[in-house]
């Protein structure tokens, strides 16, 4: 398969040459050191300079051999080198170009094997299995073509497989459904990931996105496909979707594996047969070639808004839909009488029914312990915003790509250990919702994370100005998961104020102790192992400062209130709010020995221990609480509101190895609580744009306004639940511990600007939910709908990171038609929605309806069907089209059939007292099952009955008389005709031509005839002759003829229509002019019908 330079290359542009090379191609002495800080960045344009490798996955043992092509640039006669480089293994090998027809190869293959490292340039490159490899060609820059060049250095990527890996699994017991591998279905597979939701997928068609005629032409030609079907988009600049028949036959089953852990995807994988993995392998493949394109999913049709099966079955009761203490049906949304007291999915379903889902919230985490995970939200473009706040013993700041990611130096809940609490902290606010890994986060849908890294150096000032740097790096919400009581409350005299350093002092003593000990017995072998040791000690004095840290706080936290107050107060003014803990309560069993007996723990009220940030009026503080919703942690006058703890998230395995096997764990305690609160506040912004304050338009004035405005929807009565209300519905009754409980959806619906639908008529406030309590996503399971009342519902589909797992939502509903009266009914369904040109269309499918009319409002369809059957129908959208809607069926009304006399077409004379034939059609357009009986169509002439069925032989008496087509009882005629009867005499009949309509010019001619030495061209002759005493003329009685004799027999053919075959001996065409008559029984020939035929032509 061809490469597509343009994608996989990767192009890199140095701050210094001296940066990027050595200066010569051979490894001479020590390597250079590297320089102090990065100074590559990645070129915005594609490079003129394209490096290819041949493959994407090798196998150990394979040759590899590559290309350059130097898009015109002249890079001289060559031979030019390129370094193959093993960055695991540190193996190096350069491998020599000669010029060639496409720019430069490489003059002989080189292998690649499989190990732990390599010795330089021998002809083998060493990488590790499942690890990537580089091709580098460095430009010359000291040479005047290329000196020119952007780039510095241009680089290929491959994989070398892993055979320890877990191969897929092959097992025809996952095929969903029966038809699987029937011949004449079209072919298809089923794939399941471990833990995920399966997919059915074709197994010969790929779905391609191209940016232009040349991309498709492309692939293409890279796959040997050929195109099926394209939809062409809607929507301005979008993307046409090209369905594409390959044939994957010769992808290796095997690469699936490789291909899926180089796109982060470890977990294990089964198919229902091997031609699912052949077009999966194909697909990755291909879009490592840089093409848009996917496989083609089967959709599955389910009810109640979903999430996949991974994630659900990670999420802890926070991030669940929670009813009434003991009840035993689920709760819905909207409906009273089975309220939810815990309801983040039904916020999740509320952002999609309204394309909520599709804005992105910044939301700043300022917090320590932060792994990279597949199961948060990327900016769409670019990097993720990400900085150390500690970077240096100076405060200095360093902001980068990964600059966040790092183990956790702190501990949890002062004296805790250390965890990956950034990490859950930002999946609490952010996790993907619908991805198929990990968990899901409050506001998984909107969420991008900045990541703020602190550590034990990071005292007051950091804190102030990461609070201060994110909101001027753009962020929208600000959480910091952490905080240091500004009190501790002694049994050995009045309060102690620990905000400022002395007071600080006091109470870390003992605990500096043991940590200066540890420090110098390290620092104490540094002469006998100096480079070590230097080491050992450096870390040993990080470790202290750490436990030093720790002592007063989840992160490290220093002098609070004046920092962290102005940087607070200037977020608030640019309307960002900051949301922050109460603090966790602690026992005597989580202190050091030497600190528990000097420590009042009686009174966990935040403002009594002076909590920091919480402190702080413009903040705003969350409270946490547990499993049964009773008050877990800090409460008291200075916690705004309550929300449920604990979270779960991945995070690696141990807190030392970044890149350890990621795990589920859970976070709990106030720092749980607080990034819940921040996701609600993030839904709330991206379901009003004049709640964020990065909305343009808004002016200073009104983005100062925003924190004060979010904290009155927030916790307005409306939107809580109070603690009497908790109380009436079976849960503690805690006045003074728990106040006020987080109500995700009532708040993010107070805030969000969408159409009240209730005002509107539409009434289903259940956001689909109440598909719990009665499913209704099958025919088996369809609703009754009353003939002329309304029924709401909603069509909505949780979107997914992985589509081919997403299934769209359905709703049945069956119309029971009366069996009396005993003819066809006719009912007209409407489906009202809110505009959906702005929300989403929802149509009626699936069903026997056809569709009447059409506006961004309403939809109208009818349906005919016998008396007494049952109708159903499915109200349903594409994906990602999501509505609330009405429908309504209107009384049943007898059907009227279309009718058609057929013979006589048109007003006709014929012989009085003579038999002739009658024929007509009805039926009921657009519903063939519907027949009408030949005993329920009648004729009528001049008003009397004249006899019943499709075909009807009769006479006429002399005089004219209207024959009327009736169906049914119903007296209004459905067609009708003229016939007038005489007494008949010999009269001839009348020809007339049908096609050509006129006379005709064509060109050119079909062919040359040799036998004649003539061109001729093939003209379809079509005519129609009545005679008043045959009746209608066909067959033998038509005589066609040319006037052209001199090139060909006059008769051209006989009957009502005939092919003839036109000749002319002029090279530049010639004029025919046919002639129809026709002929009666008695031989009378009608008056000549004409037409003229020229047909030009030049030889």
């Amino acid at each position: 398969m061809l490469k597509r330079p343009y994608f996989r290359w990767m192009s890199l542009a140095c701050g210094a040459v001296a940066a990027c090379s050595s200066g010569g191609g051979e490894r001479r002495g020590d390597a250079p050191s590297p320089p102090s800080e990065a100074t590559f960045s990645q070129v915005e344009r594609p490079p003129r300079l394209a490096l290819r490798l041949d493959r994407v996955v090798y196998d150990a043992g394979d040759a590899l051999s590559a290309t350059l092509d130097p898009g015109g640039v002249d890079l001289g006669p060559g031979p030019l080198t390129i370094a193959l480089a093993a960055p695991e293994t540190g193996d190096v090998e350069l491998l020599e170009l000669a010029a060639s027809r496409a720019g430069f190869a490489s003059t002989a293959p080189l292998r690649v094997q499989a190990g732990g490292g390599g010795a330089l340039n021998d002809g083998v490159l060493t990488a590790r299995p499942g690890k990537l490899f580089y091709a580098q060609y460095f430009v010359d820059k000291t040479r005047a073509p290329q000196g020119a060049l952007e780039e510095d250095v241009v680089v290929d990527f491959a994989l070398l497989a892993d055979p320890a890996a877990a191969a897929p699994t092959v097992d025809a017991g996952v095929a969903m459904s029966d038809d699987e591998g029937h011949a004449g279905a079209k072919p298809n597979g089923t794939l399941l990931p471990r833990g995920g939701l399966p997919v059915q997928i074709a197994t010969r068609e790929l779905i391609l996105y191209p940016a232009d005629g040349d991309d498709l032409e492309a692939f293409l030609r890279d796959t040997g496909g050929s195109v099926k079907a394209t939809l062409e988009s809607d929507e301005e600049g979008g993307r046409d979707a090209v369905l594409v028949e390959v044939d994957p036959s010769r992808e290796r089953a095997s690469d699936a594996a490789a291909l899926r852990a180089l796109l982060g995807e470890d977990d294990p994988l089964y198919a229902s047969d091997a031609g699912a993995l052949q077009i999966a392998s194909l697909a990755m493949k291909l879009q490592l070639d840089g093409y848009l394109v996917g496989v083609n999913p089967r959709l599955q049709l389910q009810g109640a808004p979903v999430i996949s099966a991974t994630e659900e079955g990670h999420l802890t009761h926070s991030m669940k839909m929670t009813p009434a203490r003991g009840s035993p049906l689920p709760c819905v949304p909207g409906d009273a009488s089975r309220p939810c007291v815990e309801n983040v999915p039904a916020v999740w379903a509320f952002n999609a029914l309204w394309e909520i889902d599709e804005e992105r919230i910044n939301v700043a985490v300022l917090d320590t312990g932060f792994a990279p995970t597949d199961d948060l939200r990327w900016p769409d473009r670019g990097d993720v915003v990400a900085c150390d706040m500690t970077a240096g013993w100076l405060g200095g700041v360093r902001c980068g790509p990964g600059a966040a990611w790092g183990p956790p130096t702190v501990g949890n809940s002062f004296f805790g250990k250390r965890s990956w609490h950034g990490t859950g902290v930002v999946a609490t606010i952010g996790a993907k919702v619908n991805n198929g890994i990990g968990a899901a986060g409050v506001a998984g849908q909107v969420a991008v994370p900045m990541l703020y890294k602190y550590d034990a150096a990071a005292y007051a000032f950091e804190i102030g100005r990461g609070v201060r740097l994110a909101v001027s790096q753009g962020a929208s919400v600000v959480n910091i998961s952490g905080g240091y009581p500004c009190r501790i409350l002694t049994n050995l005299g009045p309060d102690v104020d620990i905000c400022a350093p002395e007071g600080r002092l006091g109470i870390c003593a003992v605990v500096l102790a043991g940590a200066h000990a540890a420090a110098a017995a390290t620092c104490a072998v540094a002469s006998a192992i100096p480079i070590v040791g230097a080491i050992a000690c450096a870390a040993a004095v990080g470790s202290a400062a750490v436990a030093t840290a720790a002592c007063v706080a989840t992160l490290s936290f220093g002098d609070l209130k004046g920092p962290i107050g102005a940087g607070v107060r200037s977020a608030a003014a640019a309307g960002v709010p900051v949301v922050t803990i109460a603090g966790n309560a602690l026992s005597r069993g989580s202190l050091p020995a030497v600190v528990r007996d000097l420590v009042d723990l009686s009174d966990p009220r935040t403002e009594r221990w002076g909590i920091v940030p919480a402190m702080i009026p413009e903040t705003i503080v969350a409270g946490a609480v547990g499993a049964g919703l009773d008050n877990a942690e800090f409460y008291g006058d200075r916690v705004d509101i309550w929300a449920p703890i604990r979270t779960a998230y991945l995070a690696p395995e141990g807190v030392d190895d970044i890149d350890a096997p990621r795990v589920r764990r859970e976070l709990g305690g106030t720092s749980a609580a607080a990034p819940f609160v921040a996701g609600v506040i993030a839904n709330m912004q991206a379901a009003n744009r004049r709640l964020n304050p990065r909305s343009e338009g808004l002016s200073a004035a009104e983005r100062s306004r925003i924190v004060g405005r979010i904290k009155e929807i927030l916790l307005s009565p409306d939107n809580t639940f109070s603690n009497a209300e908790l109380a009436a519905l079976g849960y503690a009754d805690q006045p003074d511990r728990r106040r006020k409980l987080v109500n995700p959806l009532a708040a993010v619906m107070a805030a969000a600007d969408v159409p009240d639908v209730v005002a509107l008529g539409f009434s289903d406030a259940s956001l689909n939910f109440s598909e719990l309590l009665a499913r209704n996503d099958t025919a088996e399971t369809a609703t009754p709908l009353p003939f002329g009342r309304s029924v709401s519902g909603t069509i909505l589909t949780l979107p997914t990171d992985r589509p081919m797992t997403a299934a769209p939502d359905v709703d049945f509903y069956r119309l029971q038609l009366p069996a009396s009266p005993a003819v066809p009914q006719e009912v007209t369904v409407t489906l009202e929605m809110p505009d959906a040109t702005a929300h989403g269309h929802v149509t009626i499918a699936q069903g026997r309806l056809m569709a009447v009319s059409a506006s961004p409002t309403q939809r109208t369809y009818r349906v005919v069907a016998e008396a007494g059957e049952r109708i159903e129908f499915a109200v349903g959208a594409a994906m990602g089209e999501d509505n609330v809607y009405k429908v309504t069926a209107s009384a049943p009304v007898p059907a009227r059939p279309v009718g058609r006399i057929t013979q006589p077409a048109s007003a006709v004379e014929v012989c009085a007292n003579e038999e002739m034939t009658l024929m007509a059609e009805v039926l009921f357009p657009g519903f063939g099952s519907v027949v009408v009986p030949d005993a329920r169509i009648r004729w009528r002439a001049s008003g009397a009955s004249h006899g019943t069925g499709r075909t009807l032989t009769t006479s006429f008496t002399e005089g004219a008389s209207r024959v009327e087509l009736l169906a049914y009882d119903d007296p209004a005629p459905l067609d009708s005709v003229l016939i007038s009867a005489r007494t008949c005499t010999d009269d001839p009949p009348a020809a007339s031509i049908v096609a050509p309509a006129g006379d005709l010019e064509l060109e050119p001619w079909d062919g040359y005839d040799s036998e004649r030495s003539r061109w001729f061209k093939d003209v379809t002759l079509v005519g129609s002759a009545m005679d008043i005493e045959d009746g209608p003329l066909n067959g033998e009685s038509l005589v066609w003829t040319t006037d052209r004799t001199g090139d060909q027999p006059a008769e051209l053919g006989r009957g009502s229509s005939v092919v003839a075959r036109l000749y002319s001996g002029e090279c530049f065409g010639d004029t025919h002019r046919i002639t129809l008559q026709a002929i009666d029984s008695g031989g009378n020939r009608s008056a000549p019908a004409t037409r003229t035929v020229t047909i030009w032509q030049v030889c």
